[in-house]
């Protein structure tokens, strides 16, 4: 398997297409049931917060959350928080053809 360019612009293999949740907080019972369709949107402007609430991507895994991509591979995106530059490409993986460069090592689980 050949990984992608770091610094490539879009394309399939650096577009983010689906995100695990956990239906819920990342301690505790989960509050929320949530399926891959019909649960309305996960948005991915509060960043990977390091403790998942109901209205983020988020998993039980240590540090990374999984993530399936456009070109149907499935890669852990490190828990980014909600700003700074690391941040700034997740947000940047999660729109297709926006023109825009990043460096996918800084979000490698």
């Amino acid at each position: 398997m050949t990984r992608p360019d770091p610094t490539a612009a879009d394309g399939l293999s650096n577009t983010l297409m689906f995100g695990e949740t956990l239906g819920g907080e990342s301690v505790g019972a989960r509050t929320r049931a949530a399926s891959w369709a019909g649960t309305g949107a996960y948005p991915t402007a509060w960043g990977l917060p390091a403790e998942a609430q109901w209205y983020t991507l988020g998993g039980k895994h240590s540090g990374v959350v999984q993530f399936a991509m456009g070109d149907g591979a499935v890669r852990p995106v490190r828990r980014v928080g909600d700003s700074g530059d690391a941040w700034t490409v997740f947000i940047y993986m999660s729109g297709y053809q926006d023109g825009r460069t990043f460096d996918i090592n800084q979000v490698g689980g």
